[in-house]
């Protein structure tokens, strides 16, 4: 965590409210957003379950070409498809990743 935390520091602080985007999905138990750095440009994106005891199907609209993402906390790889990501989350399970 501390290693994503440096890696990403100059964002991930920054007070620019046009930084932080919420992301939307159809659950009330998802809570998605995205930390966006213009130079280099970069985005984070985390997204994760709310409800402890019930797995959450979601379905994100991603701005990005990519076929997949990486969750930087565990290395879970995630298909991106038609530019969406379509992912099960586990009772609890965040994600956080690069796209």
């Amino acid at each position: 965590m501390l290693e994503i935390r440096s890696r990403y520091a100059s964002f991930i602080v920054d007070p620019n409210p046009q930084s932080f985007v919420v992301m939307h999905d159809h659950s009330e138990h998802v809570l998605a957003f995205a930390r966006i750095c213009e130079k280099p440009w970069t985005r984070v994106g985390v997204v994760t379950n709310t409800d402890f005891h019930a797995a959450q199907s979601i379905t994100l609209k991603l701005d990005t070409a990519k076929k997949d993402v990486r969750d930087l906390l565990g290395g879970k790889k995630c298909k991106v498809k038609d530019a969406h990501l379509h992912i099960m989350l586990e009772p609890g399970e965040c994600l956080v990743f690069e796209y």
